[in-house]
C-alpha cells in the first residue's frame, strides 16, 4: 500500500488555497523561452484550470498528494518541450500518477513522446491523459501503456465506461455551489481528471499500479 499517493497536475497550476484543493504538496513552473524549458518555482495558477483539474481529483482522491506542474501561463498552450519536460519532472521526482489534460498533435514528435513515456513507466508514474482532441488521436494518449481518456457530458462525476481502448469519463468540474455548472471548466481536460481521482483513490487502497486499469475497468458501467 502507498501512504501517500503523489499525483502530478500538468496544467495552468494550482491554487492551493481553494477550498476544494486542501493545499499542495510542491510543484514546479516550465517555460519554453529562446529556445530552451526554463525551470522555476513559480506554480501559481493564473487561469483556473489547472486548480479546477487538482480540485476534481480531490474530490475522489481525498488524501493524495498533489503536486502543481505549470506548463500553462496565460492561455492553455504551451511547447512540446515543455510538455515533454513535464513528463521527465513527474518520473524523477518521482510521483505516481500524472495527469495530462491535454493533447499534442505533432506525428513528428511521436519517438520523443514514446521514449518519454516508457522511461516514465519503467520509473513507476502511471500517466493519464486524452485520448483525442477536437476529433483527432492525440499525443500521449493515443500511445501504449498510457491510460487514455475520452469525455462524455452525460455521466455523472462517479461514472465511468471503457470504450475501444480508452475510459470514458464525466466532462464536468467539480461542482461549485451556486455556479452552473456549465460555467466552470468541462471538456475532456476534467475528464481526464475524474479518472486520474479514482486510479489515485485505488492506489490508497493498496491496487498495484500494474492493475490499476483492470480494477478501473471493473468499476465501469
Amino acid at each position: 500500500m502507498i501512504s501517500k499517493v503523489r499525483v502530478g497536475v500538468a496544467d495552468s497550476g494550482i491554487n492551493p488555497n481553494h477550498r476544494h484543493v486542501g493545499g499542495v504538496a510542491g510543484g514546479v513552473g516550465l517555460r519554453f523561452r529562446d529556445g530552451v524549458v526554463e525551470v522555476d518555482d513559480a506554480w501559481e495558477d493564473l487561469l483556473g484550470h489547472g486548480t479546477a483539474a487538482a480540485a476534481t481529483i480531490r474530490a475522489h482522491a481525498p488524501s493524495a498528494e498533489l503536486y502543481a506542474i505549470r506548463i500553462f501561463r496565460r492561455r492553455l498552450e504551451t511547447h512540446v518541450d515543455t510538455l515533454l519536460r513535464a513528463i521527465e519532472w513527474a518520473s524523477s521526482e518521482p510521483l505516481d500518477l500524472l495527469n495530462l489534460s491535454l493533447g499534442c498533435m505533432e506525428e513528428a514528435r511521436v519517438p520523443e513522446f514514446t521514449a518519454a513515456c516508457e522511461r516514465a513507466h519503467e520509473l513507476g508514474l502511471v500517466i493519464f491523459a486524452a485520448h483525442e482532441v477536437s476529433g483527432e488521436p492525440s499525443l500521449p494518449g493515443r500511445l501504449d501503456g498510457v491510460v487514455a481518456v475520452r469525455a462524455d457530458r452525460e455521466l455523472e462525476a462517479d461514472k465511468i465506461r471503457y470504450e475501444h481502448g480508452a475510459f470514458v469519463a464525466s466532462t464536468w468540474a467539480r461542482v461549485l455551489p451556486g455556479l452552473p455548472k456549465e460555467r466552470n471548466f468541462h471538456g475532456v481536460s476534467l475528464a481526464v481528471a475524474h479518472v486520474t481521482g479514482m486510479a489515485a483513490a485505488l492506489l490508497a487502497t493498496g491496487v498495484a499500479k500494474s492493475e490499476l486499469a483492470e480494477r478501473l475497468r471493473l468499476r465501469c458501467d
